[in-house]
């Protein structure tokens, strides 16, 4: 890793991790990679943001609302984000504020949503759910082109883990 992907990493996922924050990410880090070897049935089956859905598990974000037969996978999180904005990879964060009330960065999730985000790190994910353990239960998966050992994917969470 050269040293502006490294200095990108730690400015989007810069906050700082307790010892047992880092144990359950890379825990399931290990386990998200071990089902996708086996053949796992999420991921790019899961739909995006304004597809038809019919159960929260079809959409990668978890969310299926609407009325029976007019359901759509809908966003969580976006903030004054836009979809198609992304703050991983690029030198200029895209600021917004967390529904956690912190400063935090644009991202394009996984199933093509705007989220605001203040803390994640690379992570081996497919849908938001497979984030919610070690980044909490708002958290999202999100693409990211500097974790290429993930799969170009990561994990962010609307919490700060150190005071701003």
């Amino acid at each position: 890793m050269d040293a502006s992907r490294f200095d990108a990493l730690t400015r989007v996922f810069g906050a700082t991790r307790s010892r047992r924050q880092t144990l359950a990410a890379l825990t399931l880090g290990a386990l998200a990679l071990a089902k996708s070897a086996e053949g796992s049935t999420a991921g790019p089956g899961c739909k995006d943001v304004n597809a038809k859905c019919q159960k929260a598990n079809d959409c990668c974000s978890g969310i299926c609302k609407g009325k029976k037969g007019k359901k759509k996978c809908k966003a969580h999180d976006a903030s004054t984000c836009l979809a198609g904005q992304n703050s991983c990879g690029i030198k200029e964060d895209i600021a917004c504020r967390t529904t956690a009330g912190v400063k935090g960065s644009c991202f394009t999730t996984t199933g093509n949503a705007p989220y605001c985000g203040a803390d994640g790190d690379c992570f081996a994910c497919t849908k938001d759910a497979d984030c919610k353990a070690a980044f909490g239960q708002q958290a999202a998966c999100i693409d990211c082109a500097d974790c290429p050992e993930t799969g170009n994917v990561a994990c962010v969470g609307i919490n700060r883990n150190v005071i701003e």
